[in-house]
């Protein structure tokens, strides 16, 4: 797949093992770094953490997401956390597409 995501090109391969892998490891780091997030979020309402900290948590942990799975920083100086989880939903919609592109094995296809 290659798609350009805040004026940034990204060639991603999800059928190359070295990117799957990078990938499924992106996501179960971005998967414990929200749960972290989220519960410091019932902190916010005791304003142990404030706004700025929860959007900047939010926005560096999907920057390491596109930087541990395409090794480019598309998220930049983005400072706005509803674009970069728009720039996060534009990727995963290239990989849902681009998952549509092979059929799943089958011998009979070869017969």
């Amino acid at each position: 797949m290659k798609t350009k995501i805040n004026g940034k090109n990204i060639s991603f391969n999800m059928y190359d093992m070295k990117d799957a892998k990078k990938y499924e490891d992106a996501l179960k780091v971005l998967s414990e770094e929200e749960q972290a997030i989220q519960s410091s979020v019932a902190k916010m309402e005791d304003e142990e953490i404030s706004m700025f900290v929860f959007l900047e948590k939010q926005i560096n942990m999907i920057k390491k997401f596109f930087i541990s799975t395409t090794g480019v920083d598309v998220i930049g100086d983005c400072t706005d956390l509803l674009a970069a989880r728009e720039m996060y939903d534009q990727f995963l919609k290239a990989i849902k597409s681009d998952q549509k592109k092979i059929a799943p094995f089958s011998t009979k296809r070869i017969h």
